[in-house]
């Protein structure tokens, strides 16, 4: 299996997406909310997809309606970053699919197992990103973890992660070895203290992982 995770950042982006049904319709709410500029293309569109280009996406959603023709195609898949095709038709995917990689754009062909870009289940929590996939043959357990994960993840691992963002900046003005530093973020990960106050006190757990910050660079 060669899949590797990626995450790729799609600021301002180009991404086309083929077929206006209910996968168009997630894949246009995923990209736009990553601040890509998401153009969906077909014949006609679900109602959350028409609501979401008029009012939720801020303009990053344009809707082009019309018969999906691949030929004609070309050029509007020349400009895109990426391209999700995501019809009925598996003669017009396939057509699609291979004007796309000619190119050599990045291609998710919703519903294929061999498609050359998977989009993952997702869990996000502030800065914490997990994604999740079985490779396409299980979406409902792809489902479960993620339901799993959500109801794990709490908001003390994002308040963890922006205590280790302060406390690697200030290791850097102070401890040379790098691995000292890996260390010492380490030793704060596993302190149960500051855990426990991530839970009930943000605030103190801060001021009480700098302190201790303070002491092991000391010693």
């Amino acid at each position: 299996m060669g899949n590797v995770p990626l995450l790729i950042d799609l600021d301002s982006k180009d991404v086309l997406i083929f077929g206006g049904g209910p996968v168009g319709e997630r894949k246009a709410e995923l990209f736009s909310k990553a601040d890509a500029n998401v153009q969906v293309f077909g014949l006609d569109f679900t109602d959350k997809l028409k609501e979401m280009a008029t009012e939720e996406s801020r303009g990053k959603i344009e809707l082009v309606k019309g018969e999906i023709i691949a030929e004609e195609a070309e050029s509007s898949i020349g400009n895109a970053d990426l391209v999700v095709i995501a019809t009925d038709d598996n003669d017009l995917n396939d057509e699609l699919a291979d004007i796309s990689e000619k190119k050599g754009k990045l291609v998710n062909k919703a519903n294929d197992l061999s498609t050359q870009v998977m989009i993952p289940s997702i869990v996000r929590k502030g800065d914490v990103i997990i994604s999740i996939s079985t490779g396409g043959k299980s979406p409902a357990m792809c489902k479960f973890l993620r339901q799993k994960i959500e109801d794990w993840l709490d908001e003390s691992y994002v308040e963890m992660v922006r205590i280790q963002e302060k406390i690697k900046k200030e290791l850097k003005k102070g401890v040379e070895n790098r691995e000292r530093r890996r260390e010492i973020l380490w030793s704060l990960i596993e302190d149960e203290e500051i855990w426990d106050l991530l839970k009930s006190d943000p605030e103190k757990a801060k001021k009480i992982a700098i302190k201790k910050l303070g002491d092991k660079v000391e010693h």
